[in-house]
């Protein structure tokens, strides 16, 4: 299920840098820069409840209602395994600097760097419950792979 997550959050990244509208970009950086607080603050639930609505906004800004609809549908299915994704050491601030990368591109308009941003993001994101699952040294071998 990572593996479609991935790759639909990828392609609505693509699409967003290409579709978003003005207002839709700046609602998308104003949304980014509303985290830095929760971020600091380490305010885990916060933060991640930003995060839902960021991602639910590079949907939105794809213009594509089904890809939205099925990202969210999976994002659902993934819910119960990704608890806990921010209370990893650094994660707060890792991804809060990797959802600037996507802003940026995505406000740039550059359609290969948003998708390749936010591949990187969702990589490292779905790793990270694998950690907690099967160990640091299994995690470490998938990641290899």
């Amino acid at each position: 299920m990572h593996d479609v997550l991935n790759e639909l959050e990828t392609l609505a990244a693509r699409l967003a840098a290409e579709r978003m509208t003005p207002i839709q970009r700046r609602r998308l950086a104003a949304l980014h820069q509303s985290m830095a607080e929760p971020m600091r603050a380490g305010d885990h639930e916060t933060y991640e409840a930003g995060n839902v609505a960021f991602h639910a906004a590079i949907f939105e800004g794809s213009h594509n209602g089904f890809l939205a609809e099925t990202a969210r549908g999976v994002r659902e299915r993934l819910r119960p395994f990704s608890r806990g994704r921010f209370r990893l050491l650094g994660r707060l601030q890792r991804s809060f600097a990797e959802h600037a990368t996507i802003v940026d591109a995505i406000a740039r308009g550059d359609a290969d760097g948003a998708a390749a941003a936010m591949a990187r993001h969702v990589t490292r994101v779905g790793d990270a419950p694998a950690d907690r699952v099967t160990g640091p040294r299994q995690a470490a071998a998938v990641a290899a792979r």
